[in-house]
């Protein structure tokens, strides 16, 4: 709730011209540090184990490691990026655009990349 307005009033220049970005930022990072501290604790926890009313052969686990961790992958891309723009954006840094969107792209091509996976399932019905 709070960031779209401070965003908006560091855009108008309401903020003063001694504030940076990094300021204005700052309560966003405080809720991705919660982010990535829940996305740690859900990699940590193992592998899930199987139900004992369920058989062995047709046991899956509902959330594999691998995407655990690509979920935490794609998330701290996200944090770069806000981490490169607020320092791009207050002169901190001199790299090119490309450079401060790279973890966007990223971003992008990884959700791109579950989106195909969920592409190509197969969906059987009964019929089949």
């Amino acid at each position: 709730f709070l960031l779209p307005i401070l965003v908006c009033l560091m855009a108008d220049g309401t903020l003063g011209m001694g504030v940076k970005w990094v300021a204005v930022v700052t309560p966003l990072w405080v809720w991705d540090v919660f982010i990535l501290f829940y996305h740690s604790r859900v990699i940590l926890m193992g592998p899930i184990k199987r139900p004992d009313h369920i058989p062995e052969e047709e046991w899956v686990d509902p959330l594999p490691m691998w995407k655990r961790v690509m979920a935490m992958v794609r998330f701290a891309c996200l944090v770069l990026f806000q981490v490169l723009l607020a320092l791009r954006l207050d002169g901190y840094i001199a790299a090119p655009w490309s450079i401060v969107f790279i973890p966007m792209y990223l971003w992008d091509v990884i959700a791109l990349r579950r989106k195909i996976m969920l592409m190509r399932i197969v969906i059987v019905n009964h019929e089949e």
